[in-house]
């Protein structure tokens, strides 16, 4: 019987990665592809080829260990039967009553008596007819049970057959469905085959080229201002493939740049759902709400959030005492930034007292700007403090704020 593992050259305890490493190195090296004209590779193919098919199958690899290994006892038991048989009782007073009768006639018929024959002669002649009977058993039990074994492993080959003819045809339909630009569908087709776990290596790469080339076209799209095109192949590529920030990120803001707010947002949440501790996607999604949706609640939540993940930052790195030994110029940017936008945030809800912490944290973290002092101002005046409102935008005309000379000289006496 042909040995499957010395066909792929491992052995019987190799493991399925081990199996299909060696399956992908021999094809490679005997692919017709490879070998035109030559029909010696080809012949070697379809031998690594069904070697493969049995041996990555858990029932068609466990029927073919089991006809292996029943051959293998079944000539372990026809040496034991030999061995038996000479230290049978049985056999041996047998043996012994043909004999004297034997003795008895030779005696009457003394020119009947063949040539004496020796011990070892005997010997030998008993051996090897106990070795036909036993090698006859053996074929004959070999046919019994291996027959249903290998009817079963012939179905199964079949039905591995019927499928990767089946596979093959999806394939093609997926290629022509690509070239005629039908990118949903052919992409639909390839997600069914990749998701066989018998998927073809060829496939899988067939499928990761057409996701990269979609990326670029993508790229291209929109650095060619094409956003609505840019918008079509990264929405392919969101749908059949893994989660990639980057994708994500270049999707929303494709999304923006054609004034698809909404869609946006909706990526940022999901994104915000994977990686609920990253700022500068928070602080994406809050402004997106502030400044294009005029959404106030859901900016809130995304401020909040954000400034929640930084005072974390802070205890990680300075203690709990944090606002004590933070010093300013080691501070981000974008944390500036979050305070900022939770107290103008706060101060559209009317939460002037939150909104006022706010500006505080903005202005400790830049002391220079002067849009904090500007948003503290409007927070005192909505609360009937004038004297404080005024102060507040006195410090913001002298940061440079122009808005905040025409509140000074409408407001302040």
């Amino acid at each position: 019987m042909i040995n499957y593992y010395q066909i792929l050259g491992v052995d019987p305890t190799s493991s399925s990665p081990e199996i299909r490493t060696a399956y992908r190195k021999l094809a490679l090296q005997y692919h017709p592809d490879k070998n035109p004209n030559d029909p010696e590779a080809e012949e070697t193919f379809k031998l690594i080829s069904t070697a493969y098919r049995v041996l990555i199958d858990p029932e068609q690899r466990a029927a073919y260990d089991f006809l292996i290994s029943h051959q293998h006892q079944t000539a372990q038991k026809s040496d034991t039967k030999q061995e038996e048989d000479a230290f049978n009782p049985r056999k041996r007073t047998t043996y012994q009553q043909r004999e004297k009768h034997r003795e008895k006639y030779y005696q009457q018929n003394p020119e009947s008596r063949p040539e004496p024959i020796s011990y070892w002669e005997k010997l030998g002649q008993n051996h090897w007819m106990n070795v036909m009977t036993a090698v006859a058993f053996s074929a004959l039990l070999s046919i019994m049970v291996g027959i249903p074994i290998y009817m079963y492993i012939k179905k199964q080959q079949e039905k591995e057959i019927a499928r990767l003819m089946e596979e093959q045809r999806r394939f093609d339909v997926a290629r022509s469905l690509y070239e005629h630009k039908a990118y949903h569908a052919a992409l639909d087709s390839l997600e069914i085959l990749v998701a066989h776990p018998k998927a073809n290596f060829d496939i899988i790469s067939y499928r990761n080229a057409i996701l990269n080339d979609l990326y670029e076209k993508g790229q291209d799209a929109y650095f060619d201002e094409k956003y609505q095109h840019a918008v079509y192949y990264w929405q392919l590529l969101v749908k059949h493939s893994d989660y990639s920030a980057v994708l994500y990120q270049q999707l929303a803001m494709a999304y923006e740049d054609i004034g698809a707010y909404q869609q946006a947002l909706s990526i940022y949440e999901e994104m915000v759902g994977m990686e609920q501790f990253n700022i500068p996607l928070l602080l994406s999604a809050a402004s997106l709400c502030a400044d294009q949706l005029i959404n106030n609640e859901k900016a809130l939540k995304y401020y909040t959030m954000a400034t929640d993940a930084m005072i974390d930052a802070y205890i990680i790195n300075y203690g709990r005492a944090y606002a004590l030994v933070l010093q300013p110029k080691d501070i981000p940017e974008s944390h500036y930034i979050a305070h900022y936008g939770l107290a103008v945030v706060l101060a559209r809800l009317e939460e002037y007292e939150r909104a006022k912490l706010a500006c505080d944290w903005a202005i400790f973290l830049r002391p220079r700007r002067p849009e904090a002092y500007n948003v503290l101002g409007n927070c005192y005046y909505a609360m009937d403090q004038r004297q404080e409102a005024c102060e507040a935008w006195d410090q913001a005309i002298h940061r440079g704020s122009l808005q905040a000379g025409e509140w000074v000289a409408r407001f302040c006496p």
